[in-house]
């Protein structure tokens, strides 16, 4: 869950005013111009990007995110929609899973004060179970649905006249389920469990524009993070109770119960955007997580952006 719930916040929904610096006396975005130049006073940003995130404790994940994002003033609406592939692995199983999670995002900076927050809907689908007989459906469904939402908030403090740091606080929640094999007194089974994440953050970050003009931006950032779960444990238990709870299949005489691992860890995060001409941007960040108790991962972003 960890991983997947840090990228979600920081790449489906997408939160540029966090990472604002100053640019003499417009204040602009390095994940896109903030200040708009038409006589309307609105841009509208177009982008594509894709990545990788590497675990520590199972294989690697390809994502991809298309946005359009419309900026008015010092606020903007954005709409996002993120292909996330991810494998659980299991000592006897590899459990693959795709995700497609439509986000909207809201944010801006107003009088040296940043927000930001975001909901997301979508479905994660169940690929082919690996196992030592080989590929075969799972039994409990073809996949679950996906909610989350989060908010981030924060101050700006200038630090010359093209540098910046922001100090921000943040809260997210991811609401799926999560498909386990499983060994029940009758034998392998497969069962759908609650992978439910509440998690907060408190971030620092510094931002410096570059080159002609100040066109171009690098920042880093490094952020504490807590959840109420890291990681995700299925137990099977007799169901004395007589309740299902989530039984794996029709009237067994055991369920399914999901227990949570509480995580903290640290993540430094190194981002730079490029105005490569007049109206188009590249974009490109790393991101590494220390001290998870699920594993640490790293991710690597690159995308770009154009005016519309």
């Amino acid at each position: 869950m960890t991983g997947l719930a840090t990228l979600m916040y920081f790449l489906a929904a997408g939160h540029p005013a966090t990472a604002q610096v100053v640019a003499g006396d417009a204040e602009t975005q390095s994940n896109g111009p903030a200040a708009p130049t038409d006589e309307a006073g609105t841009m509208w940003i177009a982008g594509m990007s894709g990545g990788y995130l590497d675990r520590q404790t199972g294989s690697g994940s390809p994502y991809a995110i298309a946005s359009v994002t419309r900026y008015r003033g010092s606020s903007y609406l954005r709409a996002a929609t993120t292909v996330y592939k991810s494998t659980l692995s299991q000592p006897d199983a590899a459990l693959p899973s795709t995700f497609v999670i439509g986000s909207f995002g809201f944010g801006g900076t107003w009088n040296g004060w940043v927000v930001d927050l975001y909901a997301s809907i979508g479905r994660q689908k169940f690929g082919q179970i690996v196992t030592d007989l080989g590929p075969r459906a799972s039994t409990a469904g073809s996949g679950s649905p996906y909610f989350a939402g989060g908010l981030r908030a924060g101050r700006l403090f200038r630090l010359g006249e093209r540098s910046a740091a922001s100090a921000t606080a943040s809260l997210q929640y991811v609401n799926t389920r999560s498909l386990r094999h499983l060994i029940g007194p009758a034998g392998p089974f497969d069962a759908q469990i609650p992978d439910r994440a509440l998690s907060g953050s408190a971030a620092l970050r510094f931002d410096r524009r570059f080159g002609k003009n100040g066109k171009h931006n690098i920042g880093v950032s490094i952020e504490h993070f807590k959840s109420n779960n890291g990681s995700t444990v299925a137990l099977v238990e007799a169901n004395v109770s007589g309740q299902p709870g989530v039984p794996p299949a029709g009237n067994a005489p055991f369920a399914v119960s999901a227990r949570r691992t509480p995580d903290s860890w640290d993540e430094v995060a190194v981002s730079a955007t490029m105005q490569v001409r007049e109206g188009l941007w590249l974009d490109l960040e790393a991101r590494r997580s220390f001290g998870a108790i699920a594993g640490d991962s790293l991710s690597s972003t690159a995308g770009l952006r154009w005016k519309l």
